[in-house]
């Protein structure tokens, strides 16, 4: 017995053993070293998470404002009232939210002479820019909208730039597609006449 306790304290005053040995005993840091493998995927996780969130928020705000202002066409309203569509435009921003950039916004407004004529716009071209809208923003919307009982379809095209800001989601692939909103509502518009 007393070979073998000798032996052994030879063998811990080895210089390269007794630091293997501690090495092998310490476990002070294995929370952190734990905690920075999770946390760098759980964080881009709840990033990507409040992203799409706030995506689905500013789809659903402009999805308000189509709805809320284009019951004015729909109703003759805006017709009777002389509404141009530089104020159709801004009355869709306006109930929209602030959140919404008017200016990366293209509002279109065409009347198809059927329903089977009805046909959604390209909002954007194949480089990713948003079309721009050709009327004049001092047109009538009645010059777009025709009269009553009229097959009406307005489309909304947004460039929402937060995946841009976001450096980890920006370079993600596919996430342009992400940055490009686009909503259409179609009607026929009541007899106001």
């Amino acid at each position: 017995m007393r070979l073998c306790a000798k032996l052994r304290n030879i063998v811990d005053q080895a210089p390269g053993f007794s630091r293997a040995k501690r090495f092998k005993k310490a476990n002070d840091g294995t929370t952190a070293i734990e905690f920075g493998m999770v946390s760098i995927p759980f964080f881009m996780f709840v990033f990507m998470l409040a992203g799409f969130a706030l995506y689905f928020f500013i789809m659903n705000s402009i999805d308000k404002g189509v709805d809320t202002v284009s019951r004015q066409i729909r109703t003759g309203q805006a017709q009777k009232a002389s509404m141009t569509v530089g104020q159709f435009k801004n009355a869709i921003c306006a109930s929209a939210g602030s959140w919404v950039d008017c200016n990366k916004t293209s509002v279109f407004v065409d009347k198809p002479p059927s329903w089977s004529n009805v046909q959604t716009r390209n909002c954007f071209t194949p480089s990713g820019a948003l079309v721009a809208n050709t009327a004049s923003s001092n047109d009538l919307i009645a010059q777009y909208s025709g009269t009553a009982g009229q097959v009406v379809l307005v489309t909304i095209c947004y460039q929402w730039d937060f995946a841009k800001k976001v450096p980890f989601i920006n370079s993600l692939p596919g996430i342009d597609s992400m940055t490009k909103m686009q909503t259409s509502l179609a009607f026929r518009t009541e007899p106001y006449n």
